[in-house]
């Protein structure tokens, strides 16, 4: 978990020097790298053929292949879509492996898990349970889950971001503390030295200047992680709305259909009782 921690960072670090501020690309232009985790070839195929063009997909057609790959020192996935019913290690084990085993978090690897297994409600409750960062049901849309990842994968590059810059800017401010003058040269600063260097400590001196400045951006930097933290909160209580605003319309929509069976049997019925009575020994019909 530590080792593909550090490999996270780092791959974030770089491309957050490789890119101007607020850019989302992976360094020299290569594409996000996408860990599909499926037991089936041609939902594999599938994924690689929807996926191929915005991502270089990386086939698991197991957990234990899903972490083999993770574990390897490879290229760090960006994403993981995973399929719930698989042998050996379900879906569900691989994403709480994922999150309590190797306690790695939504920010270091998002898990979309995709499942066509009913009901789709409960399926869904306990993905998200297990700790998965979203769901989609099978049959999914190509179009609806591309917008999902890309989502995904700007909120999770923007709060990577900011975390590495809250870090510079820490680092950067520890060591211009440990270059500071001694308490006692402090003291025997003018007065109005001593009113400018409490202005720096408070950060309301010049953003450029000194030793404010960074501190300035460390402050600039948590705030912008708090929004986006925020935002993506935001983000999270939308998706759940909407996911129950799904499941309601497929529970009524399957209600509907037990409602029309039932008619259609209770006609079927009327028309055979009707047939019944209306038959007579020899065929004919009964009298009007």
């Amino acid at each position: 978990g530590v080792e593909a921690n550090s490999r996270a960072a780092k791959q974030i670090a770089a491309q957050s020097q490789a890119t101007p501020p607020g850019g989302v690309e992976p360094p020299m232009g290569q594409r996000p790298l996408l860990l599909s985790v499926d037991d089936d070839d041609i939902n594999q195929e599938v994924i690689e053929q929807t996926f191929g063009t915005e991502y270089r997909v990386v086939r698991a057609m197991t957990g234990m292949e899903a972490f083999a790959y993770i574990d390897s020192g490879k290229e760090f996935p960006s994403v993981m879509l995973l399929d719930v019913m698989m042998p050996g290690m379900t879906g569900f084990e691989v994403v709480r492996e994922v999150r309590n085993k190797r306690a790695l978090s939504h920010t270091q690897l998002p898990v979309v898990m995709l499942s066509a297994r009913s009901p789709q409600d409960a399926t869904a409750s306990e993905a998200f349970e297990s700790g998965a960062t979203d769901y989609m049901q099978k049959p999914f849309s190509s179009a609806i889950l591309k917008q999902r990842l890309s989502v995904l994968d700007e909120v999770r590059q923007e709060i990577l971001k900011a975390q590495v810059a809250a870090i510079e800017e820490y680092k950067r401010e520890r060591k211009n503390e440990a270059h500071a003058p001694a308490p006692e040269a402090a003291a025997q600063e003018p007065p109005a030295a001593a009113k400018k260097a409490e202005e720096l400590a408070k950060g309301e001196g010049d953003a450029g200047a000194g030793d404010g400045g960074a501190g300035k951006n460390v402050a600039a930097a948590a705030a912008r992680l708090e929004v986006l933290t925020k935002l993506q909160k935001e983000r999270d209580d939308f998706k759940a709305r909407l996911d129950a605003k799904q499941a309601e319309a497929a529970a009524a929509a399957k209600e509907l259909k037990t409602l029309v069976d039932d008619r259609e049997r209770l006609q079927a019925e009327l028309k055979s009782a009707i047939a019944a009575r209306g038959a007579r020994p020899g065929g004919s019909p009964p009298p009007r």
